[in-house]
């Protein structure tokens, strides 16, 4: 995967928050609310990992089933691709 923008996590309390800053400029491009599934794939994407691995770690970390993993995961991805966070393949 591809990151189109940089993506920095932040804690405000009990609310995770996605800062997405543009590579080149460093300027704040948008923020999102998140829980902490989100942010754990947010972690996994800025560590450089696929999909496949980011499925089986979401599995084991959340202790869920990889099927129920696999679409939260892929749907995650889906949604960084619609809004142009993330190149799509």
């Amino acid at each position: 995967m591809k990151l189109n923008y940089q993506i920095i996590l932040q804690e405000l309390g009990e609310t995770i928050v996605a800062v997405i800053k543009d590579n080149e400029t460093q300027q704040v491009v948008h923020a999102y609310k998140m829980n902490e599934t989100g942010a754990f794939i947010i972690n996994q994407i800025n560590a450089g990992l696929d999909e496949t691995t980011i499925v089986k770690r979401m599995s084991e970390e959340f202790a869920v089933s990889s099927d129920l993993a696999e679409q939260e995961v892929h749907e995650f991805i889906d949604m960084l691709k619609n809004k142009g966070i993330i190149a799509g393949e």
